[in-house]
């Protein structure tokens, strides 16, 4: 699950056992991030 907002996109962790699965399953990966919602105030930031 990613969790940020629309005007602060972070990106996306990997780590070394989600790696593995990955190769063990043969599969390949991926990733294009969308966010919507509404605008955040000053103080939110």
């Amino acid at each position: 699950m990613y969790k940020g907002y629309k005007d602060q996109m972070w990106g996306v962790v990997l780590t070394t056992r989600d790696l593995r699965r990955i190769l063990a399953l043969g599969a390949e990966v991926d990733m294009d991030l969308y966010a919507g919602g509404p605008d955040l105030g000053d103080g939110e930031r």
